[in-house]
């Protein structure tokens, strides 16, 4: 409490007070006594409460200990239960690995399975057969022994790569392939090439297939390195590796009398320029094509690929507009596939007369039609397989030049599939027993409901009715609409 001024003053001297001062100080003597009072009360009533918190903090601090020492003992417990789990999953882990299966298996299939796991395409600097063969002793020991699984082998010819590790890859599966024939696949990514590591390996006698996708100027110094060497390999394929080649020229002539025994040739250069002078190659079966060339003329390959069987060209173009047509047939005796894709069929066979006696499959996708198309049909009546899609044109008009198909696949046509005699065909198709459209629609639905109809008449009737020797019919459709159709000719009875 707070003294007056007047009472403060009073103790620095011994003078006698005066009335009000004592008056004052009688009051605030009063008043202190009450607080003091007032206090002493509070103190009485705080104090067992003072004491009861101090009981309940002893025994919060001795739940606390108690607490904590259970949260040990606990966390002790599992530490122990989880090294023992560790030790249980190791012993499950190790005797899951004996009973598993592959251990029973024996190696001959072990190695088959190996087959297929090398046939997913794995990372040139980490091929599959490498991984298989690094897993354990015995899958290494497997693997080696599958020498199949070493006869691919992948150079992705990078910056890193050098060329002793290239060697190294190549002596590594050549030992282990044995004599198994061999494939290479060799691309330089568009970069240059200052040494062809080819050259290093054209001694091979097992070197089967060469896949070469090369820049043209890796190409010359590829064809440098193997000049006078012979490798007798039965699969050529080259592809440029660039993406804007218009300017080079592959000198097919010099590189194709190095590989003896050739049997399939495949060229994928983009826009180059190719030397039509190359050299015989009585062995080749199949020619592949693929790619917009430029002053490419296909006459002088097939004129020297004397036994071909096999022909595929694809987006090809040769801009030889003005040429005149060549009187003298080629014949190719041997051939009995065709293949096209994206031509222009006035650009390949307007300028010669191409005759393959023995052609049985034709196989036509995005061509553009032309009056030689029909010509070169009528030519061949020995086309027995015709599969033909996105070319313009009255389909039956053209088959009307090949009556004795076995085997038709088609896209939908607007004009009709199903012929009556006065149509100018008189029985066509009596060998034709397979039917495949590549689509379907209620058009191609009311012709196959037509075609069922004709052959349901009477014997004499049959006799006269086209597709009388089919037996099989298929089409490709959504399953949604697959499924409407066949309700729908369920109760059509199209079935019995």
């Amino acid at each position: 409490m707070n003294l007056s001024p007047q009472v403060n003053s009073h103790y620095n001297d011994n003078r006698a007070p005066f009335n009000f001062e004592l008056a004052t100080a009688r009051l605030v003597l009063n008043s202190s006594l009450e607080e003091r009072m007032l206090k002493e009360q509070a103190i009485a009533t705080m104090t067992p409460l003072l004491l009861n918190a101090e009981h309940r903090e002893r025994e919060l601090v001795e739940q606390l200990k108690a607490v904590r020492s259970e949260i040990w003992l606990l966390d002790t417990s599992i530490n122990r239960n989880k090294q023992d789990l560790r030790s249980v999953e190791t012993v499950i882990n190790s005797i899951s690995g004996l009973l598993h299966p592959i251990r029973c298996c024996p190696d001959d299939i072990l190695a088959i399975i190996f087959t297929f796991a090398c046939d997913i395409p794995a990372r040139d600097y980490d091929p599959t057969a490498v991984r298989l063969s690094h897993v354990c002793k015995r899958w290494q020991r497997v693997a080696v022994g599958a020498h199949h699984l070493w006869s691919s082998i992948i150079l992705e010819l990078k910056p890193k790569h050098q060329l002793d590790h290239i060697s190294a890859r190549w002596k590594t599966y050549t030992e282990r392939a044995k004599s198994v024939p061999i494939s290479l696949y060799i691309n330089d990514r568009g970069k240059k090439l200052a040494i062809f590591p080819l050259y290093t390996l054209s001694n091979s006698q097992s070197l089967a297939r060469v896949d070469l996708r090369l820049s043209a100027e890796s190409f010359q110094v590829f064809c440098a390195g193997l000049k006078g060497r012979r490798l007798p390999i039965n699969e050529l394929r080259l592809m440029c590796s660039e993406i804007d080649c218009d300017a080079h020229t592959w000198p097919l002539t010099g590189i194709l009398g190095s590989f003896t025994g050739l049997k399939e040739l495949s060229i994928a250069a983009v826009g180059c320029q190719i030397e039509p002078q190359i050299p015989t190659i009585p062995t080749l079966r199949s020619f592949n094509v693929h790619g917009w060339y430029k002053y490419f003329d296909i006459r002088p390959f097939l004129s020297r690929f004397v036994n071909l069987v096999t022909l595929s060209l694809s987006y090809f173009t040769s801009e030889r507009d003005n040429t005149p047509v060549d009187s003298e047939p080629l014949e190719l005796p041997c051939l009995e596939i065709l293949d096209f894709m994206e031509i222009d069929w006035d650009d390949i066979f307007g300028h010669f007369i191409l005759l393959a006696p023995k052609l049985k499959n034709v196989m036509i996708f995005n061509c553009s039609n032309s009056i030689h198309f029909p010509e070169f049909l009528s030519r061949h009546p020995s086309i027995t397989k015709f599969d033909i899609r996105g070319m313009e044109g009255d389909l039956p008009n053209l088959l009307k030049h090949v009556p004795y198909l076995e085997e038709l696949r088609s896209e939908h046509q607007e004009s009709s599939l199903v012929w009556e005699k006065n149509d100018g065909i008189d029985l066509p198709f009596p060998k034709l027993w397979k039917l495949h459209f590549y689509d379907f629609d209620d058009e191609i639905s009311d012709q196959i409901h037509s075609l069922i109809q004709l052959r349901r008449g009477s014997d004499t009737l049959r006799g006269e009715t086209p597709w009388v020797a089919l037996q099989e019919l298929s089409f490709e459709i959504s399953p949604d609409e697959g499924q409407k159709m066949i309700l729908a000719w369920r109760e059509e009875n199209m079935f019995a």
